[in-house]
């Protein structure tokens, strides 16, 4: 018998015995497969579940905040607001109000906005005015980063003086043709002195809002002075109205605030 045959009865005598071994596990084999089978199809129904699971439509909640909502004395660069769950922003710079405005800077914008996990940073660019009281509204503008649900309307207040300003004014914004309400009207004020024309027109407003779906209107933490309220439509990010092309209305009267105006109506007509 030469080399290569005894190979070859090795391999076959190596595979008769597997063989054997085979047939000796198949009515183990037979036992155990429903189970086996059983165990992978809940395994995979699990994995499938948990993918297609009802979808978090819950927004992120506001938890924390540097400053403190309604701290006096700021005089710090940096803002932060922190939520419970990771966030992102969302057109920021168009849909953060700040009332009352900061400066415009020539070379870069007034604030830097980043996201950090779950905190926002604004960096402020603008320096703050002295015994003032600021709010920073980011409406729709930060959003979880998963089903992007908006955070309801965040908002922090602050003053660099002693004291939070506590003047407010409140009212509906209606078109005075068909008594409708105005809904996303731009609602400004503008800080008067005794030297002010009424070409208010051309600048930016002091402090500013946006009308809700029934025209109404809320701006709050005002500085007591002498102001001029309009109301109209903006194409532009620069906030000056457009009274040649969009609906506008203004109240008269200059508005002498020392204690808050409720129920104010300002109509609005094409010009």
């Amino acid at each position: 018998m030469n080399k290569q045959e005894k190979i070859r009865i090795n391999i076959f005598s190596l595979l008769r015995r597997y063989i054997n071994q085979l047939y000796k596990c198949l009515p183990l084999l037979t036992i155990l497969s429903p189970i086996i089978i059983l165990l992978l199809t809940t395994r995979c129904a699990q994995i499938e579940e948990l993918e297609g699971g009802p979808k978090d439509t819950i927004p992120p909640q506001l938890i924390s905040t540097y400053p403190l909502h309604g701290s006096t004395s700021f005089k710090d660069k940096k803002l932060k607001l922190t939520f419970d769950k990771e966030i992102e922003i969302q057109d920021i710079y168009n849909r953060l109000i700040i009332t009352p405005k900061l400066a415009r800077l020539e070379d870069r914008p007034s604030y830097v906005a980043k996201v950090r996990g779950n905190v926002v940073e604004l960096e402020l660019e603008a320096p703050l005015e002295e015994e003032t009281t600021y709010t920073f509204n980011f409406k729709d503008a930060i959003c979880d980063t998963k089903e992007h649900t908006p955070a309801e309307n965040p908002t922090l207040t602050f003053s660099t003086g002693d004291y939070v300003d506590s003047i407010y004014v409140a009212g509906h914004i209606r078109y005075l043709m068909t008594n409708q309400p105005a809904t996303d009207a731009l609602v400004c004020i503008y800080k008067i002195n005794e030297s002010d024309t009424l070409h208010i027109l051309n600048s930016t407003p002091d402090y500013f809002t946006k009308t809700n779906q029934n025209g109404e209107f809320k701006i709050e933490h005002i500085k007591q002075g002498r102001y001029k309220i309009c109301a109209g439509y903006s194409k532009e990010s620069k906030l000056i109205l457009d009274a040649s092309k969009d609906p506008y209305g203004f109240l008269p009267a200059i508005l002498e605030l020392s204690e808050p105006i409720e129920n104010l109506n300002l109509p609005i007509f094409r010009s």
